[in-house]
């Protein structure tokens, strides 16, 4: 297995789904992650959740094709899984997802407007951060495509952005059910493959349902259902 470090952000992304998951009244849960990168969230809960149905949209191709290798590489320890990679732009779902409808949606999406802040001359770096091919709209409008009437799904911005989600949802016809600043005291905790299969450790992380102080850090995540 190729070795990942886990961003604090999609280790908490991953921390709500599975708490999502475990009170949800049913043993098999369907998953869409939009922008899954490497396939970090979708490989950490393969590993919590045999029976989930993993399907993953990633619209480079190199970062879709590792996380195709590793999820590979990952079931020759843990099992088959149930699981899939797309490489596609996740604003533009018709081909490939026809009329699939997810019990769970998560995105850590490209939250920084195009015309705020300064591109990396590194493509790969500057897709996932800005927001080159989809926008906070086009994220929504895929969640409301893709999701179930009774499903939820999480995705996470930074605080700055909080009334441009909350606006768009109500436009999109999307509800905020609930939504949770995130904040950690250390270090996130790596990924470590190996035949005795994975090691998650970490050391500290925090939930805040309200926060004294924000600053440029701070991001939340939110629970949307459909309005």
């Amino acid at each position: 297995m190729v070795s990942q470090g886990i961003t604090t952000d999609a280790y908490l992304l991953y921390l709500k789904s599975k708490e999502l998951i475990e009170n949800a009244d049913k043993s098999i849960i369907s998953v869409l992650d939009l922008g899954t990168g490497c396939g970090i969230i979708l490989l950490m809960l393969a590993r919590d959740f045999s029976g989930a149905q993993l399907t993953g949209v990633e619209i480079v191709p190199a970062l879709a094709e590792l996380a195709r290798e590793n999820m590979r590489d990952f079931t020759e320890f843990v099992g088959q899984r149930d699981y899939i990679i797309y490489t596609a732009d996740f604003c533009d779902l018709k081909e490939i997802l026809k009329k699939n409808k997810f019990d769970l949606i998560v995105s850590n999406p490209p939250y920084y407007e195009k015309n705020k802040g300064k591109l990396s001359t590194n493509y790969e770096k500057a897709i996932a951060r800005f927001e080159i091919k989809c926008t906070l709209k086009g994220l929504l409008n895929s969640v409301k495509n893709y999701l179930k009437k009774n499903g939820s799904s999480l995705i996470m911005y930074p605080y700055a952005r909080k009334k441009e989600v909350e606006v768009a949802c109500l436009e999109i016809g999307l509800s905020i059910k609930s939504f949770v600043f995130t904040d950690y005291e250390k270090s996130p905790p790596s990924l470590r493959g190996g035949r005795g299969g994975v090691d998650l450790r970490w050391e500290g992380q925090i939930f805040h349902k309200t926060i004294e102080k924000v600053n440029s850090k701070t991001k939340i995540i939110f629970e949307i259902v459909h309005a």
